[in-house]
């Protein structure tokens, strides 16, 4: 028993000998390199991180629609008694726009709003007296009707810049300004009826009669015979004006991010237009003119952004 225990005893100690000597070995060409160099000289390379895409959006265009809130423009007539619009609210107009963002906060567009054509003035039948004279002492009383329909188009084509808020939400404030061009048209149709209602003799004895307004002869039979003038007038017709003027325009609202691509805007826009327009007409008592001008205008407008990856 003693001899085959001190045998075991230095089996073991011997193993455990050789085990002592053999880990660190293999530890060693284990991870001497690490995985980097496992399987050769060579290596297994380790990939590179894959880039992440980023998306910037650089370009947009846009729809928009709105009303004008308050017109401040001044409508003046001049030499008949026409009546004018005092309330020229509620004008409805659309428009398109493209744009860019120059950065992530501060874009330009160029945008462009179409009017819809508002009354300035008529279009109630206007009736008043004129009197007209002809040749030797008789004058001729008419009463006049007239009819006046005047309307005002627009159309402004603007350079927008504006400054978006960051909020770190989908609702952003934003504010801009813009300069650029409005052309203006006025278009004025028109129609007048006048009826002789009687005939004054401005003689030594004035008598106003009833006769018709014709074939008025002077008392002396050597003298010429006094033109005769129709018992019934009527004529129409249509004129037209335009012209380009500066506008000027400041913008406040809000914006709302429905998805990355798709931003709804609404804002409030004050409009200002330099100069004005008016258009003459001549009428049975003379010049006709009105005019439109002083344009300050207060505006609400609505509207969808897309924009262009």
């Amino acid at each position: 028993m003693t001899v085959r225990k001190a045998r075991l005893t230095m089996g073991l100690a011997a193993g455990l000998a050789l085990i002592g000597t053999a880990l660190p070995a293999t530890a060693a060409d284990w991870y001497s390199g690490g995985i980097k160099d496992y399987g050769g000289a060579g290596g297994v390379p380790v990939p590179a991180p894959a880039p992440i895409p980023v998306s910037e959006t650089e370009w947009y265009i846009g729809v928009v629609a709105g009303g004008v809130l308050v017109d401040d423009s001044t409508v003046e007539n001049i030499g008949s008694a026409m009546p004018i619009r005092e309330n020229l609210n509620k004008t409805l107009f659309g428009g398109i726009s493209a744009g860019t963002y120059l950065t992530p906060n501060i874009r330009a567009e160029f945008a462009f709003d179409f009017y819809d054509d508002f009354k300035v003035a008529g279009s109630d039948p206007v009736t008043y007296t004129e009197s007209l004279s002809g040749e030797g002492q008789y004058i001729q009383n008419y009463v006049v009707t007239r009819h006046d329909s005047i309307k005002v188009g627009r159309t402004t084509a603007m350079y927008n810049m504006y400054y978006d808020i960051p909020t770190g939400t989908r609702i952003r404030p934003f504010v801009g300004a813009g300069i650029g061009v409005t052309w203006r048209a006025m278009k004025r149709n028109w129609r007048e009826e006048a009826d002789c209602a009687s005939t004054t003799d401005t003689g030594e004895d004035p008598v106003v009669t009833s006769s018709p307004c014709h074939h008025l002869v002077a008392d002396d039979p050597g003298s010429v015979v006094d033109q005769p003038q129709p018992s019934h007038w009527e004529r129409s017709g249509t004129v037209e004006v335009d012209r380009f003027d500066l506008a000027l325009a400041a913008m406040a609202g809000l914006s709302y991010e429905i998805t990355p691509d798709i931003i709804w805007d609404n804002s409030y826009q004050f409009l200002w237009e330099s100069q004005g327009i008016s258009l003459s007409t001549e009428t049975f008592s003379g010049t006709s003119t009105v005019s439109y001008s002083d344009t300050t205008q207060h505006q609400f407008r609505t509207g969808l952004r897309f924009n262009i990856n």
